[in-house]
């Protein structure tokens, strides 16, 4: 059974064939809403689903990604959305007025809007606060193109798109934050390898998952979801982290090990560890590897966060593995995910 919704003066009609779902703009009037589903409906009835033509009005998508980011993200990250959609519906509307369907969104369209976010002053549209015009830096121009990226894979998702379109275009130059320090391949194996046996597995796991120190320690054997292999983590963000094939045998060998305890990594005597004793084992593991001040427990997380970012893990995914409250955050890692996304470019050429 359809259903009938409203957007703005207009009615649109959702309803599933085929397993897909297909929404279709009809008008201001309800009734004739009211016709055109059940006439849908009945040439469903009929099995000519095959018949229907699938794609979908630019403001309905945008509408229903809302609806249903509202079930997956935070607060501040449904708002990054919103803009970031509203500043493009503000393109579509200026330079590409004839645009109405989702499909007509080429990689043509998304560079021109690259184009327009570089040269058309103004605040950044993904900011809290404007301050006056000025030019919008590569920073919210790529953070723009990530999120207009996860919206559009939402129409894949649905069918209603084979391609993003995003993955045409080049970001903009953006280096990592000279803060942002991630060790190096050698400098971790120098870590590890001065480390004991039980603190190396779990200096390794935290490499592996992006955990904090104080999620690390209170991580339990419920939170491990052996099946489906991932990890339901507690603290101030709860989430959920998928586990690789090595971080899941680490967990596998100290399961083996220590099945009776409650918590995943414990002392001898089977108890919670000490984040104090263990930032001190860390410090003396740092100057055996010659390391001290160059590696802090977040390095470890910004490892990981390197990693994901490289294998292409969408923004819409990462901030959430990484346990942030806003998707922005994220951006301080764009020169790794620039990695894949380039060469998804490249290959596309």
């Amino acid at each position: 059974m359809g259903s009938i919704e409203k957007i703005g003066d207009d009615y649109y009609i959702e309803f599933y064939a085929r397993g897909l779902k297909y929404q279709q703009k009809v008008g201001p009037d309800r009734a004739a809403a009211e016709r055109a589903l059940a006439a849908i409906e009945e040439q469903i009835a009929r099995g000519e689903a095959a018949l229907i033509v699938r794609d979908v009005e630019v403001d309905i998508f945008f509408q229903d990604f809302l609806k249903n980011a509202c079930l997956d993200h935070t607060f501040k990250t449904i708002g990054r959305y919103a803009a970031t959609i509203e500043h493009f519906k503000m393109f579509l509307l200026r330079e590409c007025p004839s645009l109405k369907r989702l499909s007509e969104i080429t990689p043509r369209v998304v560079e021109q809007y690259k184009t327009f976010l570089i040269k058309t002053p103004g605040g950044p549209p993904l900011a809290a606060r404007r301050r006056g015009p000025r030019p919008r830096g590569p920073k919210v121009v790529n953070l723009t193109l990530f999120l207009l990226r996860d919206v559009l894979d939402y129409g894949i998702k649905l069918g209603y798109i084979n391609d993003n379109p995003t993955l045409h275009v080049r970001l903009a130059k953006q280096p990592a934050p000279a803060w942002l320090v991630i060790p190096s391949s050698e400098d971790i194996e120098r870590l590890i390898g001065n480390a004991s046996g039980e603190f190396a597995g779990l200096l390794e796991f935290m490499i592996l998952t992006g955990l904090t120190l104080l999620e690390t320690v209170d991580l339990q054997w419920t939170d491990v979801h052996w099946e489906s292999r991932y990890l339901q983590v507690g603290g101030r963000h709860p989430r959920k982290t998928v586990l690789t094939v090595r971080a899941w045998e680490i967990l596998k060998d100290r399961a083996q090990e220590k099945a009776s305890a409650v918590h995943v990594f414990t002392d001898f005597s089977g108890q919670r560890l000490d984040p104090r004793s263990l930032t001190d084992d860390f410090q003396e593991c740092l100057q055996k590897a010659r390391l001290a001040g160059k590696i802090s427990w977040s390095n470890l997380r910004h490892c990981f966060a390197r990693h994901i970012a490289r294998r292409g893990v969408p923004f819409s995914n990462l901030y959430k593995f990484m346990g942030f409250s806003d998707i922005a955050r994220g951006i301080i890692y764009a020169a790794f995910a620039a990695e894949f996304w380039e060469k998804d470019v490249t290959d596309r050429v």
